[in-house]
């Protein structure tokens, strides 16, 4: 076992997970460690009415650029990269507008618990959708240029700016929205890092603009908003739904207490494997074109070493949440550490599993994740009916949403691993 990552943990790839996971999880240390002032500064009610704008923004930016953000990493060169990095900025620009009028329905239709929101809530959404839409794009480009120092140092940035700014917030008793304002500032200096480093390329690789350069872009990449951007709405929504069904079966303040759990553990966690995947997704792009034979080996001792990483922290939280939760964040949020400890097998299953996903899109088979976004969806809709049957609790709620969404992972692993053997197979055929 330890063979495999032995194998791994030398050479360029290794440099990079590295420096990517080390970069991100400082970035998200700054969250964490910031976690226990928030909590004495904000109440459950604020956390919980922030997670909900938190969890639509996930899901909004995630198809803001038509998934166009993800082919940029693959593309055949600089040229239609740089086409696809002007493509996915203009869908951004015109997805926050349509974002902030779905969250405004949302809010006036007391749709999965936004009613808990203000109206005027919905202009709130606009600049996150539209600098978080923008930051994953230059994210991508940066990604295909092997930027991962600068791509951390940005991470660690953004995060610290984050939980500065919320927390100088906090004695102004601003409620959610001193949390808002810090959610801004962070994301914005990021962005604007970004966007120095990149536009002296993009610019000479997009001069002068042909608009049958972009359209050729975009043909070549049809699938990704025909496939992958259906995929990637179902998959963040079964991802970022939880705090919503949490806060319309049991209240706002109960989705802080998850959104709590959220922000210090799987997100920090799911983060740390979206770097890897980052580092992983590159090294698996170069694979399928210079030596496809050897796909299958790597993605399967990638998952071991992801197993292996994920494993301990999830084994703490198990053991030890509640009294962890308590101790840190105060007697308050104990009922957090219950949540953590049920949340913890989930985790670690997404942590997995929803790091290696990226291989859809290096082998072109974007559509398979839809049978693990129908599975994922389904599992929260059984819990909001066996919860609402039932009159489960809080805890109870998560534990249901917890067992479904670890079947779903498992069944996500084994269609990625089917899929992988299966191009093996037809390459070989192909010879």
């Amino acid at each position: 076992m330890f063979d495999y990552i032995r194998r791994i943990s030398t050479g360029r790839f290794a440099r990079d997970v590295t420096t990517l996971t080390v970069g991100t999880a400082a970035g998200y240390g700054l969250m964490i460690i910031s976690s226990p002032i928030i909590t004495r500064l904000y109440s459950p009610e604020d956390i919980g009415k922030m997670g909900l704008l938190l969890a639509f923004l996930a899901v909004a930016a995630a198809v803001a650029s038509l998934s166009y953000h993800l082919a940029i990493v693959g593309a055949e060169n600089d040229s239609e990269a740089a086409h696809l990095v002007v493509a996915s900025v203009a869908f951004v620009v015109l997805s926050s507008f349509v974002g902030a009028l779905v969250l405004y329905l949302l809010i006036n239709y007391s749709i999965l618990g936004y009613n808990a929101l203000p109206e005027w809530a919905a202009f709130s959404i606009f600049p996150l959708i539209l600098i978080t839409g923008l930051f994953l794009t230059f994210r991508y480009w940066f990604i295909r240029e092997r930027e991962f120092p600068l791509i951390a140092k940005i991470v660690i940035l953004q995060n610290g700016g984050r939980a500065v700014s919320q927390i100088a917030f906090g004695p102004a008793q601003l409620g959610w929205l001193g949390l808002w304002f810090g959610e801004l500032i962070g994301r914005g200096i990021g962005l604007l890092k970004m966007f120095r480093e990149s536009r002296k390329k993009l610019s000479e690789l997009i001069h002068p603009f042909h608009m049958e350069n972009l359209t050729a872009a975009l043909k070549r990449n049809r699938k990704f908003p025909l496939f992958t951007a259906p995929s990637s709405f179902i998959s963040y929504l079964a991802l970022n739904m939880p705090p919503m069904i949490i806060a319309q079966l049991h209240g706002i303040a109960p989705a802080g207490f998850f959104f709590l759990v959220q922000r210090v553990v799987k997100i920090p966690l799911v983060f740390v494997g979206h770097s890897i995947a980052d580092v992983n997704f590159r090294k698996m792009a170069t694979l399928i074109k210079e030596e496809p034979q050897r796909l299958p080996g790597f993605f399967f001792k990638v998952a071991l070493m992801l197993l292996i990483i994920g494993f301990f922290p999830a084994a703490i939280l198990i053991l030890a949440g509640p009294f962890l939760f308590g101790l840190a964040f105060g007697q308050a949020w104990e009922i957090s550490g219950d949540l953590a400890a049920i949340m913890a097998p989930w985790a670690l299953c997404q942590f997995v599993s929803g790091s290696l996903n990226n291989i859809v899109f290096v082998i072109r088979r974007q559509e398979l994740t839809l049978i693990f976004d129908v599975l994922s969806i389904s599992g929260i809709a059984l819990t909001y009916f066996v919860s609402m049957t039932y009159g489960l609790t809080l805890v109870q709620t998560v534990a249901v949403l917890s067992g479904c969404q670890v079947a779903a992972y498992i069944v996500l692993f084994l269609i990625l691993s089917l899929a992988i053997l299966v191009h093996r197979q037809r390459s070989n055929s192909a010879k």
